[in-house]
């Protein structure tokens, strides 16, 4: 193993989600950048096995961390100033490759911060890079890598203010230029346009006066400061200083964390090989939704599912909104033979709480993966359980609903499935199983894998309709229905032939490039029963006529 493969490992047993960059650079080695970080041992090994020289990046928002960036090799860096004689004890020092730190602490869940001087970024919904990576030649190293402590208090968060713009100024003079000048005695036109700034960038009066205490001029007190500055800051505000048009925002700001790159780049990135909880059709991670009709079986449906994907050692949480536990019990029992210890059931009707909802549920998912660090698939049976039912269905509610979803299953490195409810009959026009889905367009437009059941007529068993954005549209699956729930998916087009076609087509199966004569011979019918069976076989293309003999159609399985 490479140092960088036996780090990269060394980070995830701590709960640390990495993933890897280019050599000597900060850029990700895949699409999707600091989202794809993980912990998963295999999947670590195989992303430097590929590439065993790759930097080691890490996602600090999924690892519920936060970095304090300080660029202490920039003249125009105040974060000494800005600290001043406020607690902190980091315990967790990281020393960048240009020199400067990072100070990383434990972060509180949804917690946000914002940046508080020039020359200093908090780096939370984002990534740094870590030891012993390099770039431009010069290594990452640790100073103290001792467990993280919590953010100290005192740091800007963005739920009580504005995304910081520290150093974005309209003049040339930086923050430290305007404090020169006002230590030089040039007070009020220099400290109005520092409270300006500081106000512009979203800091609390506090955090103001926690600089504007340290320029007080020979001859005023503190208190004589503090009256002055708070006039400005006052005003500052009133003038709406603190809400500045988006048009103004820096370019560079706008394009932060979005993955970009020209034909070629792309062209030339190795991505890693599509990892399948079920072959075909659920990738991993992936938000997929499986609707169907009330009644249909699509609660037995997933419940198999399930249980063959514990079967292969898979972690699995099985959420029954609307089933309690005797009744899981029952249909777990007639599913499976062996009951496996990497299903976790929970039952809503069981339960003394309702399941959350909303963001709610999104944080639910989430203590659920920090539980069961292994687990691989969630599925929620119904999707509505956790839904919000204060939100309006429409479009753009339903598409920012469902990507919190898809986005969280990405983060977590999981499948999320959801069961959802098609909508009923109505008989004024044919419409695709997709049409058929209850609801805004918007969920077929943001979930990843799309499944239909669709009730064959006139029995239990059920159709199946499949696509997705990783998966290849498929409609000639039919699931036939037991005691013991459904089979294993047959081709929709023999499920529906009588038993007198079967028997001609297990015989052309057994004896490709025969003649209708040898069949009927075979199965003691007329040469007319035989031909008019064949030619709806042909019609249906379950066989084929080469030169006069018959084959099964290669897209046929048994």
């Amino acid at each position: 193993m490479t140092k960088f493969l036996d780090a990269a490992l060394e980070y995830a047993d701590r709960g640390w989600k990495v993933f890897p960059l280019r050599p000597n650079t900060k850029k990700p080695i895949h699409d999707g950048g600091f989202h794809n970080g993980t912990t998963d041992a295999t999947q670590i090994e195989l992303w430097w096995s590929e590439h065993p020289n790759a930097n080691i990046g890490l996602n600090l928002v999924a690892s519920g961390l936060v970095a304090v960036d300080v660029d202490a090799y920039k003249t125009e860096c105040e974060w000494e100033a800005y600290k001043g004689d406020r607690p902190f004890e980091p315990e967790c020092i990281h020393r960048s490759a240009r020199g400067g730190w990072h100070y990383i602490f434990k972060a509180k869940e949804g917690q946000t911060f914002s940046d508080p001087c020039s020359g200093v970024e908090i780096k939370h919904k984002g990534y740094i890079v870590l030891a012993p990576s390099t770039f431009e030649g010069k290594p990452y190293t640790w100073v103290q890598d001792d467990e993280p402590t919590p953010a100290p208090d005192w740091l800007p968060g963005t739920k009580e203010s504005k995304p910081s713009e520290f150093g974005v100024s309209k003049d040339k003079q930086s923050d430290k230029d305007l404090i020169d000048l006002i230590k030089t005695g040039q007070w009020i036109e220099n400290i109005m346009k520092l409270v300006a700034r500081y106000v512009q960038r979203g800091l609390h009066d506090d955090q103001i006066h926690a600089v504007t205490d340290l320029l007080t001029l020979k001859g005023y007190t503190v208190d004589d400061t503090r009256k002055d500055v708070q006039k400005l800051i006052d005003g500052a505000r009133r003038k709406g200083w603190d809400v500045r048009p988006d048009s103004e925002d820096e370019p560079t700001d706008a394009l932060q964390g979005l993955s970009i790159s020209n034909g070629v780049e792309l062209s030339e990135r190795d991505f890693p090989m599509q990892v399948w909880l079920k072959d075909n059709l659920l990738p991993i991670p992936n938000f997929a939704l499986i609707a169907g009709p009330p009644k249909a079986g699509k609660s037995w449906y997933v419940l198999g599912l399930a249980d063959e994907l514990t079967s292969k050692g898979r972690k699995v949480i099985y959420i029954a909104n609307e089933d309690n536990e005797r009744r899981l019990k029952q249909r777990y029992a007639k599913i499976c033979d062996f009951p496996s210890p990497n299903l976790i059931f929970i039952s809503g009707l069981s339960s003394e709480k309702p399941l959350p909802r909303g963001a709610a549920a999104l944080r639910f998912i989430s203590a659920l993966k920090k539980q069961y660090p292994d687990l691989k698939c969630v599925i929620i049976d119904t999707l509505q359980a956790i839904r919000e039912p204060s939100r309006k269905e429409n479009y753009a509610n339903v598409e920012t609903e469902f990507a919190a979803i898809r986005k969280l299953a990405h983060e977590l490195n999981i499948t999320v499935i959801g069961v959802h409810h098609t909508k009923k009959a109505n008989g004024e026009f044919e419409s695709t199983p997709i049409d058929k889905i209850l609801g805004s367009q918007g969920i077929a437009a943001t979930v990843e894998t799309i499944v239909v059941l669709e009730q064959a007529r006139g029995s239990q068993d059920v159709n199946l309709f499949i696509t997705g954005k990783d998966v290849e549209q498929q409609e000639e699956h039919r699931l036939h229905w037991t005691e013991q729930g459904f089979s294993e998916p047959q081709n929709k087009a023999l499920a529906e032939r009588g038993p007198f076609q079967r028997k001609i087509i297990d015989y052309v199966k057994e004896h490709p490039r025969c003649m209708q004569v040898a069949i009927a011979d075979e199965l003691g019918r007329t040469k007319q029963q035989v031909n008019a069976a064949v030619d709806t076989l042909l019609e249906c293309r379950i066989l084929k006529m080469i030169d006069g003999r018959l084959v099964c159609s290669a897209n046929i399985a048994y």
